[in-house]
């Protein structure tokens, strides 16, 4: 699955780039290698000078985007986890 892959940062941001641009010329690629390395791994097409994620492409981006707003899910819940605590301990000492 696309999940497991391991690209180059160069490759996650082609990806990003293809995913939010749709097909791409390639003079605006920001990096050709890192589009052949999306293209040989099966995440993104290229024809007529053109580049565009394929369908495991689109589910790779999305896959990472929706963890990346897990993790920040996560850490702002432990930010107010630890503001209620830090009001708790206040409380509890006299101290705000």
């Amino acid at each position: 699955m696309a999940d497991d892959l391991q690209l180059t940062e160069l490759a996650k941001a082609v990806a990003v780039q293809l995913f939010l641009q749709g097909p791409t010329w390639d003079g605006n690629i920001i990096d050709k290698t890192a589009r052949d390395e999306l293209r040989d791994k099966g995440l993104a097409t290229r024809s007529q000078a053109y580049a565009w994620l394929t369908y495991d492409g689109v589910v790779y981006v999305l896959q990472r985007l929706n963890g990346h707003a897990e993790k920040e899910n996560r850490i702002s819940a432990w930010r107010k986890d630890m503001a209620m605590l830090a009001d708790q301990v206040g409380e509890a000492t006299g101290r705000e």
